[in-house]
């Protein structure tokens, strides 16, 4: 039995150099399926290692890379849809100075948060 998972993300941008984090977190949601319902904790391991991308050099000279902070939220996908794993459908940046991953999720998801319940 085929199971598409839609995948609610919160990415948060990184120095390169010190791994600390900068103030640009980007919320995804991508889509997945799997040949059976996964454990909470398969998935939470496979989406954080499939999610982190390679360091970039920005503007200021500066190198960054992306990775996942929090996972918000997993959902079924009723629709039959053909797709690549892993296709981004969704995608919105949070770029404020002072910003913080649980700032995010207490404003804008705080009716549900996925990571915390699984």
């Amino acid at each position: 039995m085929l199971v598409v998972r839609a995948v609610s993300l919160l990415m948060g941008s990184f120095n390169a150099s010190d791994h600390s984090i900068r103030n640009d977190f980007e919320h995804r949601i991508l889509l997945y399926q799997f040949d059976e319902i996964l454990d909470p904790n398969v998935l939470k391991q496979m989406v954080y290692k499939e999610n982190t991308e390679e360091p970039y050099q920005v503007e200021s000279g500066e190198m960054v890379y992306w990775k996942v902070v929090r996972i918000v939220d997993v959902f079924e996908m009723v629709d039959k849809v053909t797709f690549e794993q892993g296709a981004e459908v969704y995608s919105r940046f949070f770029i404020e100075e002072g910003l913080t991953s649980e700032k995010i999720i207490s404003k804008y998801f705080s009716d549900f948060d996925w990571e915390k319940t699984n």
